[in-house]
């Protein structure tokens, strides 16, 4: 079984591109799969990012032996996002993966990439018309310039960038050779 899970920043167009490459007929999962928000702790903090991780796994071992599963990212976003023993969960995901792996399942990475303007433009317009998304810290440059170091410096398997909009055609080569 092959995994591709769509990496980047928020604002950089996964779940667009999710929406299109299920419009195309590929199997997908989503990211938004595990409610943390009526928990008393931050949805970013150590624990719900585990709690997210293993939800993760799961999924994608339900959907075993699906030939192809493109998803809205990897448990490795969990370790950028978690405000707290980002080593610890590091470990944590390594070794699910690795397991995975050992089981038939591979997981490539894509990293979606967006020049930091636009991406911001985009991240200012989705708070106007999705206020809650500014528990995630989303309203934040900091934040914001906090993630695409992680996503700039993380060893991604493969890179397209989105700045245009125009990187399902790139996906889409992508998949085609890695169904070869």
């Amino acid at each position: 079984m092959l995994v591709v899970a769509l990496e980047g920043a928020q604002g950089v167009g996964k779940t667009t591109l999710l929406h299109s490459l299920e419009a195309a007929g590929y199997a997908v999962e989503g990211e938004v799969f595990c409610d943390v928000s009526n928990r008393p702790l931050h949805p970013q903090s150590f624990l719900n990012e585990t709690v997210w991780v293993g939800e993760w796994f799961q999924r994608v071992m339900r959907r075993y032996p699906s030939p192809l599963l493109i998803v809205d990212r990897s448990p490795h976003s969990a370790v950028c996002y978690a405000h707290a023993h980002n080593a610890v969960l590091h470990s944590l995901v390594d070794a699910g993966v690795r397991e995975l792996r050992d089981a038939g399942i591979n997981i490539v990475t894509l990293n979606i990439t967006c020049r930091e303007d636009v991406l911001w433009n985009r991240v200012t317009e989705r708070l106007a018309r999705e206020p809650a998304r500014e528990k995630l810290n989303e309203g934040s440059l900091e934040h914001l310039h906090m993630a695409m170091t992680f996503y700039d410096e993380h060893p991604w398997d493969h890179q397209v960038d989105n700045t245009d909009g125009g990187a399902l055609e790139h996906v889409l080569e992508l998949l085609r050779k890695l169904a070869e």
